[in-house]
């Protein structure tokens, strides 16, 4: 009788520990059901509460700043970029030109690259340089050139070889091709993005000039954003533009910070 009766008090004692077990695991799964699961940049699996407004992950700025930022930008592409934050996701640019920029090295579009990632670190906004040794026809006919990118992209910044193309391709060419080049990529992605500037001023020019302002007023009717580079040049005509040029009329460190700065300025309101 008496074992029987403990018999009868351990199995009591025994429902009662899977019935709190099953209770406490019913907890911890409500528990981690508040926390949504998201995919690191490593592949590993990490746990972010609801309502956080940053992503450490990819961007170590806020919302709020992510916004003043960003605030000079077309309004499209201040959504872009907003919209890769919200989502924990990155945004991919491509820094795109003539030799104007320089090289895979060292120029205008390396110095540009490094600022803006400086700003919005390398995992949130993904930059890649490509510049081309040529004239804006080379540039679309040759399997090197624009045929060689095969690569999407939310963003586009795009030196159209003004410089390179003075004197050898017709301004209304100039500008075929600049949307030749829009279209290869709208191909890829129909929600890229495009931003145009100018390349360096030419000492004491005189058509050049003009072809620069052409770009300008093409830019304004096709509504294509464009970065007025030229405003903070020295103008053309005097000889204080010589500091920032070498003998051959390309940027020198000098220029290279003067126009990088100006582009990186319209990036991030700094």
């Amino acid at each position: 009788m008496f074992f029987r009766i403990l018999a009868i008090i351990f199995s009591i004692i025994g429902i009662g520990v899977i019935v709190f077990g099953q209770m406490e695991w019913k907890e911890k799964a409500f528990v981690d059901a508040e926390r949504p699961m998201v995919e690191a940049s490593d592949g590993a699996e990490v746990t972010t509460q609801k309502n956080v407004e940053t992503s450490a992950s990819l961007n170590s700025l806020t919302k709020e700043e992510l916004s003043e930022r960003t605030s000079l930008l077309p309004e499209e592409v201040q959504k872009a970029f907003l919209n890769a934050f919200e989502g924990n996701q990155s945004v991919s640019l491509l820094v795109l030109g003539s030799d104007a920029m320089g090289d895979s090295t060292n120029g205008v579009a390396q110095s540009i690259k490094a600022k803006l990632q400086g700003v919005y670190g390398t995992q949130f906004l993904q930059v890649d340089t490509f510049t081309y040794d040529g004239s804006s026809f080379n540039f679309v006919e040759d399997e090197d050139g624009l045929e060689s990118i095969g690569q999407a992209y939310d963003l586009v910044l795009y030196e159209p070889f003004t410089f390179n193309d003075n004197g050898v391709v017709e301004v209304s060419q100039n500008h075929e091709h600049t949307e030749e080049v829009m279209g290869h990529f709208e191909a890829l992605n129909k929600d890229t993005k495009f931003i145009l500037h100018p390349p360096q001023p030419m000492h004491e020019a005189t058509i050049y000039p003009t072809q620069v302002e052409d770009l300008k007023v093409f830019a304004e009717e096709k509504s294509i954003p464009y970065i007025d580079v030229w405003k903070v040049w020295p103008d053309y005509d005097t000889d204080e533009l010589t500091d920032y040029l070498d003998s051959e009329g390309n940027v020198n460190p000098d220029g290279i910070e003067l126009w990088s700065n100006e582009v990186v300025h319209y990036f991030t309101n700094d």
